[in-house]
């Protein structure tokens, strides 16, 4: 059955987003997050949905390519600087074997498409358009992971997805798109549709709880105080954390507590413990190689791990154990960039964040008297949570490479854009006026006397 019911989607969505590129845009971005071949088991199995909808969306763009508008942004600048440095890093990568370079080419389409986004995207509905994509993506997983988690009273093990990784890679990815699943909700007119997308929104919750990551536990509450210090609507946004606080409350087991309960005592945690020692085997790479790292994963070579280990002294101002005997992952989307790219490739990647984050600030600014525009402002809003999310969340996951980073990046850079251009439609508007009897014209509808 579900084989039947992906095969008429994609007998429908095909054949349309070779007429119109922004439905491409939105298979791709759906088939990216939800990793539909997870889902199947029979015919329809083997289909490699990302990059058919990746190819039909290549060739809509051409076809139309009068209909596109593509310009180069301060973020799409940073983006292509980081794919520049990752290709020297792959070139140069300590493990020349086949998991660094699949890792590269993932990246490589991960960037592409935010720059397909850029030039294919370019009202509000195509903006809405592919976050409803996003969320019935990466939103799906979390609703079924959720749905199966409170079925099962907690029995349920949610191990993660293809899409992005293991548990705690999923519970970041999750709580990057609970803002956005969150805000499509709040901008739905139908209230049916209003009712379902919160009672989604609580399923990904309970999912993201039933990860057992701490780190996202970390992160959850960031955006919680977050959503409260910058809304607009603080009671509502307080109402939305009393909520949050309740589920967790009534799903959370005794076991979540226990597991939570060791972020206090990181320092005695032999797993935190293991992760700063990734992480300082991460720095004495960057150390060594500083202008391109060691390459992707380097860290969790072992060839890497066991001749860098051996120098962590260097930054013994932070007391670790030694080194086990296995590489382990670097557990954290700063050391993971700085080891695998080196220092340009962080500063490069922490200022893709920081732009996002500042475009999304702007358009709260811009569109904060404009009640047209309310929409944007809370889009804004929604954006630099789930930026907070993942800066905050990612600290202690290594989940660098996603899709969901470079959508939410691409959508800021041209929400941006969009408000811009609106609000400087009405001060165009009342200069004219101005501008043309300056140069002798009278304005049509003038009175020819006073």
């Amino acid at each position: 059955m579900r084989d039947i019911l992906f095969l008429s989607v994609m007998l429908t969505m095909v054949p349309l987003a070779l007429r119109f590129p922004m439905v491409g845009v939105m298979g791709w971005a759906w088939t990216a997050l939800l990793s539909p071949n997870d889902w199947l088991f029979s015919y329809m199995a083997g289909v490699p949905f990302n990059k058919l909808f990746a190819g039909v969306t290549f060739i809509s763009m051409v076809l139309w390519a009068p209909q596109l508008r593509f310009r180069m942004s301060p973020a799409l600048w940073l983006v292509l600087g980081l794919f520049v440095v990752a290709t020297f890093s792959a070139v140069f990568s300590i493990d020349q074997g086949d998991d660094g370079w699949q890792l590269y080419w993932r990246l490589v389409k991960i960037m592409t498409f935010a720059f397909v986004i850029s030039a294919v995207v370019r009202t509000r509905l195509d903006i809405h358009a592919l976050l409803l994509a996003v969320a019935l993506g990466m939103g799906f997983v979390g609703l079924s992971e959720g749905m199966f988690y409170l079925a099962t009273g907690g029995g349920h093990k949610i191990v993660g997805n293809s899409s992005v990784g293991d548990n705690n890679l999923l519970a970041v990815a999750l709580l990057v798109v609970l803002p956005i699943i969150m805000y499509l909700a709040g901008q739905a007119e139908i209230r049916l549709v209003k009712l379902v997308g919160y009672a989604a929104a609580i399923f990904v919750l309970a999912a993201i709880i039933g990860t057992f990551s701490r780190g996202a536990l970390v992160g959850l509450v960031a955006v919680a105080a977050f959503m409260v210090v910058g809304s607009r609507r603080k009671f509502a946004a307080i109402a939305m954390v009393i909520v949050v606080g309740l589920v967790v409350v009534v799903v959370a087991p005794e076991s979540w507590y226990e597991r939570m309960d060791t972020i206090s005592d990181a320092s005695q945690d032999g797993s935190f413990m293991g992760r700063v020692v990734a992480w300082k085997i991460s720095t004495m790479i960057a150390l060594s190689r500083p202008l391109v790292g060691g390459g992707f994963h380097a860290v969790q070579h072992p060839f890497a791990w066991d001749y860098y280990g051996h120098d962590m002294q260097v930054l013994d101002f932070i007391a670790t154990p030694e080194p086990s005997a296995f590489a382990r992952a670097a557990h954290s989307i700063y050391f993971e960039t700085l080891g695998d790219l080196g220092f340009i490739g962080l500063f490069l990647f922490l200022g893709l964040i920081f732009v996002s984050y500042r475009n999304a600030r702007a358009v709260r600014r811009l569109a904060a008297n404009r009640p047209d525009l309310r929409w944007a402002a809370d889009l804004g809003h929604t954006l630099q949570a789930s930026l907070v999310a993942y800066a905050v969340a990612g600290a202690a996951v290594s989940v660098s490479y996603v899709d969901l980073l470079y959508i939410v990046v691409a959508v800021s850079s041209l929400l941006r854009g969009l408000v811009v251009a609106e609000t400087r439609l009405p001060m165009a508007a009342a200069r004219a006026p101005a501008h043309a009897e300056q140069a002798g014209l009278r304005p049509i509808g003038r009175p020819l006397l006073r």
